[in-house]
């Protein structure tokens, strides 16, 4: 299956495309995915899409987190034009032929929302004098 994917984001100030080749298209957090989602709170894994009898098939491997036109599901036969909603991450299916879709991936989240949860992590590292001057 080929597939060209568009990225739409703000942080890196444009759109980029990129061209995808293989059997299975991984989405997920994780580093080896093929779709990276950049949000903390998602697991490593949430998905992947495979071609089975020329059709391009979503299938969840995370419980929940994947809506397709508003419903959950577990695995979805891809159209042009359906919405996969994953967290703050909109996929626009653009054209679902496997020997040559398209996707478009844009994430929803406001600025601050993303900054936020940056901000939990280094929440334990503050500026200026640490807690411990107090000891002594």
């Amino acid at each position: 299956m080929k597939v060209t994917i568009q990225i739409i984001s703000e942080r890196q100030g444009g759109e980029s495309e990129q061209q995808f080749e293989g059997d299975v298209l991984r989405i997920g957090r994780a580093s080896d995915q093929d779709i990276r989602i950049d949000e903390i709170d998602l697991p490593l894994t949430i998905g992947e899409i495979t071609e089975v009898s020329g059709q391009l098939i979503l299938t969840a491997t995370a419980s929940n987190l994947i809506r397709v036109i508003g419903a959950v599901i577990r695995r979805h036969v891809l159209r042009a034009d359906d919405q996969i909603a994953i967290a703050d991450t909109t996929i626009v299916i653009e054209d679902a032929s496997p020997s040559e879709a398209r996707l478009a991936i844009s994430n929803t989240a406001p600025r601050s929302k993303k900054n936020a949860a940056a901000t939990k992590i280094l929440a334990g590292v503050s500026t200026g004098p640490s807690k411990r001057w107090l000891s002594w």
